[in-house]
């Protein structure tokens, strides 16, 4: 049917659209590829080709640090890579960052936007070429929130803001 053959299309474009992409962050990212994982095995290309490169508890502000054996850094490869290196290593085109909630506590709203766009600086610089999509951090439900980390700041931090500064 027409129907069908519509939906097979869709998948496929969808399939080919994320055959060169990683999605980089933490733990709410490990549940995207574990549920990724499921889906192969009922939908085989599920997602196209699809790369995850996260940690738990990992953040914008980790993947500036230096790599040591107690640094978060997610392995590619057999080793642990800065993300600029492992998206270059990949010859990943589109790349899906999400972080903020593990930063915020740390480095407050201003600093997890620095460190952000310095991330984002170094992917540009490895890979100029690749596309560059930042996802917005989740919200926190009422009365989960804490001193820096909550609702006000992810808001901030989830602000548009202009980057033509990284282009």
């Amino acid at each position: 049917s027409s129907a069908a053959s519509d939906v097979y299309k869709r998948q496929t474009e969808c399939e080919s659209w994320f055959s060169d992409a990683v999605f980089i962050g933490d733990s709410i990212t490990i549940g995207w590829e574990n549920y990724n994982n499921r889906m192969l095995e009922k939908i085989p290309n599920f997602f196209g080709n699809t790369r995850f490169f996260c940690e738990g508890s990992y953040g914008v502000g980790h993947a500036l640090e230096p790599i040591s054996d107690s640094s978060l850094h997610p392995i590619y490869g057999g080793e642990q890579c800065y993300i600029w290196d492992a998206v270059k290593k990949m010859g990943a085109k589109k790349v899906f960052i999400l972080f903020g909630l593990n930063d915020i506590s740390i480095w407050g709203v201003q600093g997890t936007a620095d460190n952000y766009a310095e991330v984002i600086s170094n992917i540009r610089r490895e890979s100029p070429e690749t596309e560059i999509y930042v996802i917005s951090a989740m919200y926190m439900f009422k009365g989960s929130e804490h001193e820096k980390l909550n609702n006000k700041n992810i808001y901030a931090l989830n602000k548009p803001v202009s980057y033509t500064h990284l282009r």
